[in-house]
């Protein structure tokens, strides 16, 4: 869509309308009070908010995943460190 078109077309309907006599009591200080009472965030306080709610996010999944790891390595047979660490060493040895 052209926006310059839109845009006359807008300005031509705003234009045909004529304004109402009648304004309400003390709008433009109502307006103004509005105005001043909004808080502006910087996007350095989005950002930090949003990372700081994804890392608790983040910290409680590793806990959850930490927790049901350790309990369902009981159910595993216990294999030695060593032969495990070393295992895929000696699988290069064989193959050259």
């Amino acid at each position: 869509m052209n926006l310059a078109t839109l845009h006359t077309k807008l300005i031509a309907a705003a234009r045909s309308q004529r304004p109402a006599d009648q304004v309400p009591y003390a709008f433009e200080k109502r307006v103004m009070a509005r105005l001043g009472t909004g808080t502006v965030d910087d996007a350095w306080t989005l950002w930090g908010k949003a990372l700081w709610r994804s890392a608790f996010a983040c910290m409680a999944v590793a806990v959850t995943l930490s927790i049901w790891s350790f309990q369902a390595s009981g159910d595993l047979p216990d294999y030695d460190l060593d032969s495990t660490m070393v295992a895929p060493a000696e699988q290069l040895v064989d193959s050259w």
